[in-house]
């Protein structure tokens, strides 16, 4: 079974009118919480052989920050997922799936659609402590495990195996 890791980049400083939105640069925040998260990968033993990331610039800082973490995964940058929508995101899944399992870094909407186009098409629905976060939004640097059928169509058998988000990671 082949695994995929999507996971929205971490938190950015803010946009506001006049500046590039592919320029936008993680906060500190963003920075710790691409770490927690690249722990927390390791720990679960979600480690990817592959990283497909975002051209934007924080989608790029958050591999970055994880890079040291996860020190034996490849990565390639890709202009196709800043901003991509849920076709999109499955063909370039289709076409740059490596080894066994690939963490895909992007950005909301497009991954939050995504997170939700799998979890309609799985048929167990066991997954009820995310729907609540899946029905809001994909929160920055949460990670979602799909585990995916070997292959034939993506939705067929896809499952929604968990999910970490930084705020649940933090103490309280």
């Amino acid at each position: 079974m082949r695994r995929l890791i999507i996971m929205r980049h971490a938190k950015t400083e803010r946009w506001f009118e006049g500046i590039n939105d592919a320029a936008r640069a993680l906060t500190d925040r963003g920075k710790e919480d691409s770490v927690l998260i690249a722990g927390k990968l390791r720990e679960l033993g979600w480690v990817p052989d592959h990283a497909l990331i975002s051209t934007a610039r924080r989608a790029i800082e958050t591999w970055a920050r994880m890079k040291p973490v996860l020190p034996d995964v490849s990565s390639e940058k890709l202009d196709d997922l800043y901003l991509a929508d849920v076709s999109t995101l499955l063909d370039v899944i289709e076409t740059k799936f490596q080894g066994d399992t690939v963490l895909l870094i992007g950005h909301n909407p497009g991954l939050h659609e995504l997170a939700l186009h799998f979890w309609a098409h799985d048929d167990r629905r066991e997954f009820p402590a995310g729907t609540e976060i899946l029905d809001y939004k994909l929160p920055t640097a949460a990670a979602i495990l799909l585990e995916l059928p070997d292959g034939g169509d993506l939705l067929k058998g896809a499952r929604l195996s968990g999910m970490i988000y930084p705020k649940a990671l933090y103490p309280e």
